[in-house]
């Protein structure tokens, strides 16, 4: 019963893209993966989720990771002040391997909640 690229996103989904914003040079914001719903619905509160998963490559990605997600999120909230934020992370690895990372992105007030 949803319809793709309606009721949700098909693609990563860029804030400034989304909302015709035409980014700044040093502008870095985290793309979302989902947002529920997409464009059904125009008042009221949407699901915002990035995910994120350890593969073994560079901390300094997940740090990134970090510093881009207060971007994305401080201007999404911008526009959709109801904006409830979601991370999907893989949490075998993070804790492991990126552990204080994995604290930040949980601990950040505008995090509702993980899976």
């Amino acid at each position: 019963g949803l319809s793709a690229g309606t009721d949700y996103n098909t693609d990563d989904i860029d804030i400034y893209g989304l909302l015709g914003i035409k980014k700044k040079k040093n502008d870095k914001a985290r793309k979302y993966d989902f947002i529920v719903p997409f464009r059904s619905k125009s008042e009221g509160k949407k699901l915002f989720v990035q995910c994120q998963f350890y593969a073994g490559d560079s901390g300094s990605v997940s740090h990134k990771v970090v510093d881009q997600t207060d971007a994305s999120r401080k201007q999404t909230l911008k526009f959709y002040p109801n904006a409830v934020f979601v991370e999907y992370l893989d949490g075998a690895g993070y804790f492991s391997s990126l552990n204080g990372d994995l604290k930040k992105m949980l601990a950040k007030k505008t995090t509702k909640a993980f899976i």
